[in-house]
């Protein structure tokens, strides 16, 4: 089985390989069972599907991947009846908002970790009820203090999240590399 394209030729006769205009894709997943294709119309060309490099191993918040495929003007090593229809790949660098907004995005989950949504408000509630009690003068109780380092030694957390976020905006900004996992403290 050979995976190929199959193409019609808008000009058979005057066959531009660097022209999209001069074809029109017919089936980009046809399979043959033979290079040699007996009574083809003229107008019709099958080409050999060939991924020469592999697709690059990339952090998809950091680059993006463009995909190009072409026909080529050369013979398949494989099967020299038909010619080459390439695929290719180039990386892009994402602009630095999108990386910082992947940053952000990052900082938002690790903080979830230890902060889930459904717990923000309780654990906010709990701990201006208790400050105030202490600002008030009133002891707290054993339970209360253990809230109190609970919710502060997360806090912390939170902190040095945002200035890992700051760090990394900076060195956005400048052009260095990031690894937008590394980092984040996450434990509850």
């Amino acid at each position: 089985m050979i995976n190929c394209v199959l193409v019609r030729w808008t000009d058979p006769q005057n066959k531009d390989y660097n022209n999209p205009g001069a074809i029109q894709i017919l089936n980009s997943n046809a399979i043959l069972t033979s290079p040699n294709v007996i009574g083809l119309d003229p107008d019709l060309e099958y080409f050999v599907k060939r991924e020469p490099f592999p697709y690059p191993n990339v952090d998809h918040r950091i680059q993006a991947v463009k995909t190009s495929e072409w026909i080529f003007d050369e013979q398949d090593t494989e099967y020299p009846e038909l010619k080459v229809w390439k695929k290719t790949y180039e990386t892009i660098a994402r602009s630095k908002d999108e990386i910082k907004d992947a940053v952000e995005e990052e900082e938002a989950n690790a903080n979830n970790v230890m902060f889930p949504y459904k717990n923000v408000m309780k654990y906010i509630g709990l701990y201006a009820a208790i400050v105030r009690r202490e600002a008030k003068g009133l002891s707290i109780t054993a339970k209360q203090q253990e809230i109190l380092d609970k919710v502060e030694a997360k806090l912390e957390k939170l902190w040095n999240n945002h200035i890992l976020r700051e760090q990394k905006n900076a060195d956005i900004d400048s052009e260095n590399p990031i690894d937008v996992d590394y980092g984040w403290e996450k434990e509850e």
